[in-house]
């Protein structure tokens, strides 16, 4: 693995150094004492971390020579930079009571004193960073934002209380995203994704500067721009990240940092540096080969060959621009020197005390020469100093500073430098509301360079006159507008007048009015919106609605109310108007007419791209827009559209499908756009034949079905528009994945597989073929786009790179051609995937030919792999050895022909057909002198099928019979729904939305066998053929099918090759290589190219000493091989060297011995030399503090250890530091702690007794007690690593071994804490009751593991057994501590996604005061959940029961882990009853033989710890060993040989055998694992302790049974498997508790049986046998749906009544749904009823008064025509011009019968009667009236001297203006009945319970024509008569006539209003009285007064009488 060295923390480490070089040159601080430093590199890991603050506690020092160690006693310790990494530094240091001062962790977890003692930092807690962020997203107004987070301590804690903040503050988060730099990029992909959908514009970032950089990076690949970025300190001043790159994504940034700070001197420090002047800094070194690009070799020259430029290391720093230099941003180092002063001025204080004025014991002082940590950490509690730049240091009492931080905005100046510019500051210390303020002189800059603060929310305001409508499972800032109900109103305005309604300014003026004018003005603002938003059904009749009554209401208001009364009148305009009447379709434009057309009984419709483009115009709307000009004809859609037809025709013909019925059909021509596409659809909506005007067409009936459209795109518009109409959509070739999609394209089906398919199976064959390193060509629209989306990820997970990925479109310009073109011929890859279509491809296929562009290997979709066209296209070549994937070949009998016979296209589409002709034999049919040069006459007989174009083609067969499918699959639906057998029952066309539900259904086989049917999301299942294309001697292409892809196999199986040749790229045999980077060879490793994907990497030979090899002996051999090879040599040079010493010896006299010694010892001193020189020297350990002794102990071979808490509590000492801190002081014996070390002793003693098991070896064991502290935890864990008994002095004891494992801890947080510590020396922790999820993490907790399932399987259990009991609100209590946090936050997941809901969620720790505990229950009591779930342990649960039960907290249900659940001690505590009736898990119940009998024998115990056996006796027997006799009275004398079997106490009980059981299998999984690698058979082969790290390893891999058959074995995390029993508390007679076991959980099986009930009684809380309900609301009846109350959760709603015309059929519904518009909702809202038809009839009164009064005006007219035609010889009657009387009265007769045709049901016949009849008849009766008047004035005008007017005005004159005037009437009515006649329809809109049965006038124009006429008619005819009335009485009628016509104009004008206010039939009534009332007005004003005179009269009807003139 390679460590890249980081500048920034090397920056850190040379600060520190700063300082103490500083302090040590300071005469005032410290003078005369030197402080020196040992720096530790963690790289940056936990374990490492660890693994250096023991080494800093032991005084390790490498610089004193090799091979020995000189002990350093470290007061203090500055660092980690990281949170995660201080945790573990400060749990491992604080045990020992070492200072930890850290410069950048910043988790508020570490601020708990009871677990960090000795922690400080110079950094201000997240605590107050993450509310300061919260405050600042307020200030700016967003309140909807992302969140993302390092996934560490520092931002999983950080963020955690950003969020709580947060939703104080009103601000919602919409996603929350954890990262970490190890993350795949996957993960970072997926969180790029996420941002992408998110609609919150602003991004919470609480990360690390290094994380966040990679999400940075990968944001700017996508272009994600533009988000405003808010940070925390671990970015948003970090240097490293603020690069252009980045700037681009994250510009404008806002967050909080440490103020900037100057250190004087520190830049001078850092460019001074030199490796020659810190000749053992490794770090200074790697800078310095890095920034010089050099190799540093000290002293020597470099060889002159060497390539590589060497340095000294005096070279200067000042020149260079690193990060190590730069101080531009020295807040962080500022925090080192203010923490390297602290701890200056705490031994500076210490050093200084005077004494016996000491802080101390005695008043004593520290003893100078020997200084403890503790006693530093004591004055370092008391700093308190200023810095030379002026800035105050101190500590609180949780060791944190003050929290001040600077607003920090990201700005580029003109030099493109980013700075980190101030706009404002935070104080925590200053007042709530003063704590933010912003600079005013300092201008920030937002996202996207912007000077306005950006806008981030999910929902605008709702304005006056709504009130918000919360959206379902969404945030709370989440919301819709809807407008108040009837007779509510919200209003802001009001607000003034109505707070001083009483003073007199407001009284005088009305206030009533006021309010009322107050709030008409408000909706005359309001209804102006009405006018802005896309026009719609509501929008459309609210507008003008809107408008008219809130201005009447405002005029009405300035009037007093009596005058209100003329509200009536508008406001019925209004409300007439309002009424929407059926809905009509008004065409837009000019009407679509189908391009190919068939009548039939059911008609289909078709989309097909008949021409592939269309002419570009530019519009610029000065006139209306002209169509779509279509251009390029396209066969392809000529055959897709002979495909359909072929079905159709097929179908039409067969006896057994649709039988009896006709299929027609209707095909348009999108020309290849979308917009074109959805105005067919549209037109395919409304199908019937008849003709209308244009003004208001109503709508009418759908095509069924429609087949089409070829491309993704179209379709997705048209489904998207035909969706709400669910008309089913059927397409051939659309294979977007998106398509996919119900939710958005409900009505969409296909029968081509989807792209999801085609794109995994892509990347399958890709990797196949091994090309890792490929680029990517997609077309720019949905197929292109979705399909390559797919294909990357795919890719992505099997290892494929993409160098590029460029998008295209056949409307692009060349430039962009040109720009793929450069980035092909600059990549490497020899690979391209593509996801184009035919059309796009061959335009780029001819620009690839002309710069050829050859040898590259395509792969490619079923779109053109195997299209003809495309391998005909100019430089097809290219393409040459393509593979990819086709549709499966398919053929249909008898198609083919069909095709070639186009006749059928002729017949139904003569246009069409023509075009087609023509472009096909390039021909004219309409031939001219101008075109018979060039073009020839087309005949129409010419031979079709010996043409050579795309149209014979039969390739795409497949892609035909996908069409043939689509028809066939909807007739088969057809077939169904009509009930068709030998003949259909029905022939009318079903609607839409019965064919979708029932093609969904469908299943058949096609006549060539394939079987047709769809999934779920309208997909048929997905298979291809894998084509090659194998270009022919001839030039030509075959496709040869090389292999299937079959989606339904397993995925190993789905891709299949057929052993055939291939042909690739270039025509070569061998397969392509297209790689970044070649394979790594044995020797060499991976190292990742900076900036390029993971597929890119150099090798790079391994380092002197270091192989690449994977077996774990490589870490072994390499420092081991090095030294004996290198001693063995040098030895062998030692050995001739004294040889020849020795030779020289032996040649004097008496050397003959020393020549034998020498002779026969070389060998051995040479072997002594070699062992002794390879030997690892052993490292030096110092004891930190008084040694730890076990509290039981035995020897043996090998030793295990155990921590169990013997002692449960300890003395609460508050430390001052004033003296050496003591020793825990530990309280209240535990009991179980006994049990468990017994069970452990039990099953060593079964071991050391097997001859099975570890035959010969001797287990021993040390046990220590854990007081149930984690930091005596932690201190007895280090304890077990040093485990011989030999002593040592404190200051070079060697280390020496450590137990091989470890058993305990019981609970789970101090488990984490030892296991943090353990982790890095690899030590087995097995424990048997910890259970939190956290410790499976292997990444934190790697030697952990547990004989009890993790919390992770309760807490899951926990939920599905809650929801298994309808308790879906329910209350939760936790301990504060890791088991009871992690525990319950799996519970809280759990149970939010199976709909249980939590009203409140409390913490509680044992140690909690009175206070907490009197919230608790003040919470439970004002909760209305009966269910309680507890993560609890229980001891904590038994503080609180004693408190419930003096509270009396009974009838409480409550559910409980196995932490107490089958806990005997807790079911004796007083106020147990308050759990009666619990329900819980508990460990599956065990037996161990002999463990009861070994328990109760307890002298084991007094054999290995005489003290805990004592004082366990004593507490047992309340007796004492030291009895006195002033114990005398209080205490008997304990024996020793008491009766422990007759106790009765929690030692005694057995009921938590099941744990025991846990230690009992956990010390068997350690024996069985050493009896594996000791090789032991009947005896063991080695009996030396193995080391942890290979006890830990074959640990996992254990697998065995225990002597009662249980299986023992550990998963991956460590875990076993997860299996419960369900415990219910029973209360017996006696009091006591029985635990029945009730059920069982077992996580290994299928979700839907994990949890397993007995039929057994269960006993719930107060003794009750029926389940307690706990549901924050009841269920909700059928005829309701809920409405979520506000601020709630979602099980809090209320159920409210479905609306009118709604109903929900259904409990617990959400909505309702509505009713089919000829169906009502019945009172219940539980079902649709049939509406009641009305219309106005002759059966009912009004109908038949109607009738009468016409048939009275009948006859009365009849009577008077009667009488005047029997006096038609009287002067009265001639006078009166006889002949326009009597045709006066037939058009009157006429006028009262036509009345008729209005009642009844209406027809057809009936409704164009009614208007014309009434129409014509009118006109004749008024023409009538006008002949008359006009006679009058011409009789008159006639009797003046020389006037010959009735010469000109005749009765024949007369008769001709009669029938001029009619004939005009007629003509309009045959033009109304031609154009647009009226026609019967059913009215649903007047009313909601009734169907209107009406005419429709079906031309407004004609209607509104015939009675303008009429109207005009009349006031001409009332104009006459007016100017007539003074002629002389006996002669003139025009006084009748005008008073007549005064009455028939009122008539009509009141009718108009009337007629439109009207409901129903009561129009049709109006009309009725309209016209009676104008005919009896005509009847009675012209000839009662005459036939008054004639039969009253007689005597002045004479000649005489009429010829008199009167003034």
């Amino acid at each position: 693995m390679i460590h890249r060295l980081d500048p920034g923390e090397l920056q850190y480490a040379y600060t520190m150094m700063f300082a103490i070089e500083e302090i040590n040159n300071s005469s005032e601080l410290l003078p005369g004492i030197t402080l020196g430093y040992s720096i530790f590199d963690s790289c940056p890991s936990i374990p490492l971390s660890v693994r250096a603050s023991l080494n800093l506690m032991n005084g390790w020092n490498g610089m004193e020579g090799e091979g020995s160690c000189k002990k350093l006693t470290v007061q203090a310790v500055i660092g980690e930079t990281t949170s995660t990494s201080t945790i573990g530094i400060a749990s491992t240091m604080g045990a020992f009571h070492i200072p930890v001062i850290s410069h950048s962790a910043t988790c508020a977890c570490l601020s708990n004193r009871k677990e960090y003692e000795s922690f400080f930092r110079t950094i201000p807690s997240d605590l107050y960073q993450s509310q300061a962020l919260a405050k600042l997203v307020k200030h700016f107004g967003w309140t909807w934002v992302g969140a993302i987070r390092t996934n560490s301590d520092y931002g999983n804690g950080g963020m955690a209380t950003f969020l709580k903040a947060a939703k104080k503050e009103g601000v919602c988060v919409e996603y929350s995203l954890p990262i970490y730099r190890t993350d795949p990029r996957k993960w970072f992909l997926k969180v790029v994704d996420i941002i992408k959908k998110s609609s919150s514009k602003v991004i919470v970032a609480f990360a690390d500067g290094t994380d966040l950089d990679i999400l940075i990076k990968e944001l700017y690949l996508q272009n994600v721009t533009g988000l405003q970025w808010v940070g925390s300190e671990g970015w948003i001043t970090y240097r490293y990240i603020a690069s252009p790159v980045n700037y681009a994504v994250v510009q404008g940034a806002v967050g909080f940092a440490a103020h900037n700070a100057h250190v004087p001197g520190l830049q001078e420090f850092l460019v001074n540096s030199r490796p020659s002047t810190q000749p053992y800094d490794q770090g200074l070194v790697e800078l310095w080969e890095n920034v010089f690009s050099c190799t540093l070799i000290p002293g020597a020259e470099a060889p002159a060959q060497d390539l590589v430029t060497s340095c000294s290391g005096k070279e200067s720093l000042r020149e260079t621009q690193s990060r190590f230099t730069d101080v531009s941003d020295a807040s962080l180092l500022n925090n080192i020197y203010k923490a390297t002063y602290a701890v200056a001025h705490a031994l500076h204080q210490l050093l200084t005390c005077q004494d016996a004025k000491g802080p101390f014991e005695n008043n004593s002082c520290a003893d100078r020469g020997n200084i403890e940590p503790w006693q530093v950490l004591h004055y370092l509690t008391q700093v308190n100093f200023t810095t030379k730049i002026g800035e105050t240091v101190s500590f609180d009492d949780m060791g944190d500073p003050a929290a001040r931080y600077a607003l920090v905005n990201w700005q580029m100046d003109e030099s493109s430098y980013i700075r980190f510019e101030t706009i404002g500051d935070y104080d925590a210390s200053q007042a709530e509301g003063q704590q933010f303020k912003m600079k005013p002189a300092v201008s920030a800059v937002w996202a996207g360079q912007q000077t306005q603060v950006p806008r981030s929310i999910c929902s605008e305001s709702c304005l006056p006159g709504t009130r918000r409508a919360f959206v379902k499972g969404k945030a709370i800032c989440c919301f819709d507008c809807i407008p108040c109900a009837d007779g509510e109103f919200s209003n802001s305005t009001t607000l003034i007048f109505y707070h001083y309604r009483l003073t007199p300014i407001v009284r005088a003026n009305n206030s009533e009015l006021s309010f009322l004018l107050l709030f008409s003005l408000t909706l005359c603002f309001l209804c102006s919106l009405t006018f802005i938003v896309r026009p719609s059904d509501w929008s459309c009749m609210l507008r003008h609605t809107a408008f008219g009554i809130t201005f009447v209401l405002l005029m009405l208001s300035t009037q007093r109310w009596s005058e209100q009364g003329l509200a009536l009148l508008p406001l019925l305009l209004v409300a007439s108007f309002s009424k929407s009447e059926e809905r009509v379709c008004s065409l837009m434009g000019e009407p679509e007419e189908p391009q190919l057309f068939k009548t039939g009984d059911i008609i289909l419709g078709g989309i097909f791209s008949f021409q592939s483009n269309w002419k570009t115009v530019e519009l610029t709307y000065a006139h209306r827009p002209l169509p779509l000009q279509c251009t390029s004809l396209n066969f392809r859609a000529f055959q897709y559209a002979q495909a359909m037809l072929f079905a159709i025709e097929e179908i039409n013909n067969s006896t057994d499908l649709l039988p009896g019925i006709t299929l027609g059909y209707m095909m348009y021509d999108t020309c290849g756009s979308i917009a074109r596409s959805v105005r067919v659809a549209l037109a395919l909506t409304d199908v019937n034949e008849e003709t209308a005007s244009l003004s208001d067409n109503p709508c009418r009936g759908s095509v069924p079905a429609i087949i089409g459209e070829a491309s993704s795109s179209p379709c997705m518009a048209i489904s998207t528009v035909l969706g709400p109409f669910y008309i089913p959509l059927v397409s051939h070739f659309a294979t977007c994945a998106c398509l996919s999609n119900k939710v958005r394209y409900p009505s969409f089906l296909r029968t081509i597989p989807s792209d999801y398919y085609q794109s995994r199976a892509l990347a399958q064959m890709v990797k196949h073929f091994g090309w890792t390193w490929v680029g990517a060509i997609r077309s720019s629209d949905d197929y292109g786009t979705n399909g390559m989306a797919t294909f990357t990820d795919t890719a992505t997970q099997l290892g494929i790179c993409l160098e590029y990925s460029v998008s295209f479109f056949r409307t692009d310009p060349s430039e962009k051609i040109q720009r793929i073109i450069n980035i092909i011929k600059g990549s490497t890859s020899r690979v391209i995937v593509t996801f184009l279509s035919y059309t796009d491809l061959e335009i780029l296929i001819e620009e690839f030919a002309h710069h050829n562009l050859t040898g590259y290997q395509w792969v490619g979709t079923e779109a053109w792999i195997s299209d003809s066209v495309t391998a005909t296209t100019e430089g097809h070549y290219i393409l040459d050895g393509s593979v990819g994937l086709a549709i499966p070949k398919a053929e249909v009998s008898g198609l083919r022909e069909f095709m070639l016979d186009v006749k059928p296209l002729n017949s139904s589409g003569e246009k069409l057909f023509t075009q087609f002709w023509e472009t096909a034999f390039h021909c004219s049919f309409k031939r001219t002198k101008e075109t018979a040069g060039s073009q020839k006459e087309c005949t129409g007989y010419e031979d079709l099928a010996g043409l050579e174009n795309s149209f014979n083609d039969m390739s795409l067969m497949p892609i035909f019979n996908n069409v043939y499918k689509g028809v066939y699959a909807i007739a088969h639906s057809l077939h169904n729904i009509l009930g068709c057998g030998q003949k259909c029952s029905n022939t009318a066309s079903p609607d839409p939305f019965t064919i979708l539900q029932n093609i969904k259904n469908i299943h058949f086989k096609t006549k060539e066998g394939e079987e047709v049917y769809f999934n779920e999301n309208g997909d048929p299942a997905a298979k291809y053929d894998i084509i090659n294309w194998q270009p022919k001697k001839d030039g030509s292409v075959e496709f040869v099918t090389i292999g299937l892809y079959d989606a339904s196999l397993p995925e190993d199986k789905q891709l299949n090759l057929d052993n055939k040749t291939f042909n690739w790229a270039n025509n070569s045999k061998k397969v392509p290589v297209s790689i970044c980077s070649g394979t790594c060879d044995s020797g060499t490793r991976k190292v990742l190219q900076k900036g390029k994907p993971v597929c890119c990497y150099d090798c790079i030979p391994c380092a002197e000493g270091e192989v690449s090899n994977t077996t774990e002996w490589s870490c072994m051999l390499r420092h081991t091989a090095f030294g004996i090879t290198f001693v063995l040599c040098i030895s062998c040079v030692l050995g001739k060297t004294l040889a020849v010493l020795m030779a020289f010896k032996a040649t004097l006299p008496g050397m003959l011995s020393t020549q034998r010694w020498s002779e026969q010892g070389l060998a051995l001193l040479q072997l002594l030399l070699v062992v002794s020189f390879s030997k690892s020297e052993k490292q030096v350990c110092s004891l930190m503090g008084e040694p730890e002794e076990p509290q039981l102990f035995k020897t043996g071979d090998i030793i295990l250890g155990g921590i169990f808490s013997f002692h449960s509590n300890w003395k609460t000492v508050e430390s001052t530091y004033a003296r050496r801190p003591l020793p825990l002081q530990c309280t209240s014996l535990n009991f179980r702690a006994f049990q468990y070390a017994q069970a452990m002793l039990f099953a060593i003693e079964e071991i050391n007794n097997s001859t099975d098991l570890l035959p010969g070896i001797t287990l021993g064991y040390m046990i220590y007690d854990a007081c149930g502290s984690i930091a005596r935890s932690v201190r007895v864990a280090l304890a077990l690593t040093d485990v011989n008994e030999e002593t040592a002095s404190l200051s070079d004891k060697p280390c020496r071994g450590s137990v091989p494992a470890i058993m305990g801890e019981t609970s789970s947080s101090p488990c984490m804490a030892i296991s943090t510590v353990l982790g890095p020396f690899y030590i087995p922790l097995v424990s048997h009751f910890a259970t939190c999820a956290c410790l499976s993490n292997k990444v934190k907790y790697p030697s952990f593991l547990r004989t009890i399932p993790s919390d992770y399987y309760q807490s899951r259990a926990l939920a599905q057994m809650v929801k298994h009991f309808g308790w879906t609100w329910v209350g939760a209590i936790r301990s504060s501590d890791d088991y009871g946090t992690n525990g319950m936050a799996i519970f809280t997941d759990t149970a939010t996604q199976l709909g249980i809901c939590l009203e409140y969620s409390v913490s509680f720790f044992r140690t909690d005061p009175a206070e907490k505990i009197k919230r608790i229950i003040d919470i439970i009591k004002g909760s209305t959940s009966r269910v309680i779930v507890t993560f609890l342990s229980h001891m904590d649960l038994e503080i609180l029961i004693e408190e419930f039960a003096h509270h009396n907290l009974t009838g409480y249900q409550w559910v409980g882990t196995e932490a107490w659940i089958s806990d005997s001690v807790t079911a004796t505590t007083e106020g147990h009853y308050i759990l009666d009736g619990s329900v819980g898990l508990a460990i599956p119940k065990a037996e161990v033989t002999g463990l009861r009998e070994f328990m109760l024998h307890v002298k084991p115990l007094n054999s290995s710890g005489e003290k805990l056996f004592t004082k366990f006796w004593e507490t047992a027997f309340h007796c004492s060993f030291k009895w006195t006799k002033e114990t005398a009275g209080s205490q008997k004398e304990c024996t020793g040989y008491e009766d422990i079997a007759g106790l009765e106490n929690s030692f005694n009980d057995m009921s938590l055998m099941p744990i025991f059981n846990n230690v009992y299998k956990g010390v068997y999984a350690i024996a069985h694992s050493l009896h594996n690698i000791l090789g032991c058979g009947q005896k063991c082969s080695n009996t030396a302790s193995p080391d942890p790290f290979t006890i830990l390893q074959n640990i996992k891999k254990i697998h065995f049974k225990t002597k009662e058959g249980e299986e023992v074995y550990f998963n991956e995390n460590g875990d076993p498997a997860a299996k419960y029993d369900i415990i219910n508390w029973q209360p017996k007679k006696d009091g006591s508790v029985e635990f029945v076991t009730i059920g069982l959980y077992d996580a290994s099986l299928p979700e839907d049986k994990q949890l397993n009930l007995d039929n057994k009684t269960f006993n719930w809380a107060n003794n009750s046998k029926k389940v307690p309900v706990s549901i924050c609301s009841g269920t909700c009846d059928s005829g309701t749906r809920k409405v979520l109350q506000k601020g709630k959760p979602v099980c809090c709603y209320d159920c409210i009544p479905c609306a009118e015309g709604e109903i929900s059929n259904r409990t617990d519904s959400i909505t309702c749904v509505r009713c089919h518009p000829e169906f009502w909702s019945n009172e219940r809202r539980d079902d649709c009823e049939k509406k009641e038809t009305e219309f106005l009839s002759f059966t009912e009164i009004m109908g038949s008064i109607l009738t009468l009064s016409s048939l009275i005006g009948a006859c009365l007219t009849a009577t008077v025509a009667f009488i005047f035609f029997r006096h038609r010889n009287t002067p009265i009657v001639k006078a009166n011009n006889s002949e326009l009387s009597f045709l006066l009265l037939f058009s009157l007769t006429l006028c009262f019968l036509c009345s008729l045709t209005f009642i009844g049901r209406p027809s057809d016949w009936s409704c164009m009667l009614r208007h014309t009849a009434f129409g014509i008849t009118f006109v004749l009766c008024i023409s009538c009236v006008l002949g008359k008047t006009l006679a009058v004035l011409m009789a008159f005008k006639a009797t003046l001297p020389g006037s010959n007017l009735m010469k000109w005005f005749g009765p024949s004159r007369q008769r001709i203006v009669v029938l001029a005037f009619t004939f005009i009437q007629v003509g309009i009515c045959i033009v109304w009945l031609t154009a647009n006649p009226p026609y019967p329809f059913k009215n649903l809109r007047h009313f909601k319970d009734k169907i209107i049965l009406e005419c429709a006038l079906g031309s407004p124009i004609g209607f509104w024509a015939v009675l303008g006429y009429i109207g005009l008619l009349a006031l001409l005819c009332f104009i006459l008569a007016f100017l007539a009335r003074k002629l002389p009485d006996n002669f003139n009628e025009a006084k009748f006539i005008t008073f007549s016509m005064l009455i028939f104009c009122a008539v009509w004008m009141t009718f108009i209003p009337a007629y439109v206010s009207s409901p129903g039939k009561f129009s049709v009534a109006v009309e009725i009285f309209a016209i009676l009332a104008s005919s009896f007005g005509l009847l009675f004003c012209i000839f009662f007064p005459k036939c008054y005179i004639i039969l009253f009269k007689p005597e002045i009807n004479t000649k005489k009488n009429m010829m008199d003139k009167k003034s």
